[in-house]
């Protein structure tokens, strides 16, 4: 069922093809980009102030009129979110929960909506659901479920939220920046491996240097390290790293003279530090007790 279907809304229940679809009482809705269009004609027959657009190009731009014919009205745009499962959520849902959890507070309606109302959109509100209320990815899920919707979020946002816990994890409070999906890009670039593969090869002992608490591959042992000593493994730069990095006094992500921590970008935990090196790159230093080596590959493991 999608926002094409009979919801109920101000005044009573509509039964016009593109009715917003409400979640979350007095007034958060979400739709299609047809949803969205039809709040724009007949915006006084449904009782929004703020849209959210995801992903949808220049097909909104008639929201722009939307805003400039009543006092009050605020348009967020995401064009370019892309409904694909290596797409980053994390600077999305940075601003738009915060956005969605003001208008709430000031009992302004809200649509979420990207193109076909059944994945962009429901990852942002189940976001916020888990971040405002406090429940976990499925209880959020099964919210959207009761107002009639059909989730359909591509597999990729669902591991993100499921990672995210509403943003009460450690890496939604680290500065770094880095998500889990900046991980499975980085692995892509270095290595030319689909994540998958990355994640398989983990299991069999190919990819050999997981974190040891979250379990995400992190560095191959043969490709990657320069050298090791009894407490540490010595790596130049690989391009996760460089974005994972926390510069005391400095902006976060910026390898510059001097040094700093290195952060899991999976679970944020500290792994260890860099340093700079006069004309040459930085190096990083990886303490061997917080990574878990798999030189040989155990059935279960």
């Amino acid at each position: 069922m999608t926002a094409g279907s009979t919801r109920q809304a101000a005044g009573g229940y509509l039964r016009e093809p593109h009715a917003p679809i409400l979640v979350v009482p007095p007034a958060l809705y979400i739709g299609s980009l047809e949803t969205a269009l039809e709040v724009a004609r007949r915006g006084v027959l449904y009782p929004v102030q703020v849209i959210v657009s995801l992903g949808c190009g220049d097909a909104v731009r008639a929201l722009e009129d939307w805003t400039r014919q009543a006092p009050g009205r605020f348009w967020y745009e995401a064009p370019d979110l892309k409904d694909t499962p290596d797409q980053d959520l994390w600077p999305i849902l940075g601003e738009t929960v915060p956005l969605i959890q003001s208008a709430q507070r000031e009992r302004h309606g809200v649509l979420c909506h990207c193109v076909s109302g059944r994945s962009r959109c429901l990852a942002v509100v189940c976001a916020y659901l888990m971040h405002s209320y406090g429940h976990d990815f499925a209880e959020a899920e099964a919210i959207l479920k009761r107002s009639g919707v059909e989730p359909d979020m591509n597999p990729g946002f669902v591991l993100q939220l499921q990672r995210w816990k509403g943003g009460r994890t450690a890496i939604a409070k680290a500065s770094h920046g880095l998500t889990y999906m900046g991980l499975c890009r980085a692995w892509s670039s270095e290595y030319a491996l689909d994540w998958k593969t990355v994640e398989q090869e983990a299991r069999c002992g190919f990819v050999c240097a997981c974190c040891r608490w979250c379990r995400v591959p992190l560095f191959r042992l043969a490709e990657d390290v320069v050298r090791e000593d009894a407490r540490t493994f010595q790596l130049y730069a690989i391009s996760w790293m460089q974005q994972s990095t926390e510069v005391p006094g400095a902006a976060c992500g910026v390898v510059q003279s001097g040094g700093g921590r290195l952060r899991c970008p999976g679970c944020s935990r500290k792994l260890g530090a860099f340093r700079f090196e006069p004309f040459r790159d930085a190096l990083f230093l990886v303490e061997k007790q917080v990574v878990i080596v798999r030189r040989q590959w155990k059935p279960g493991a």
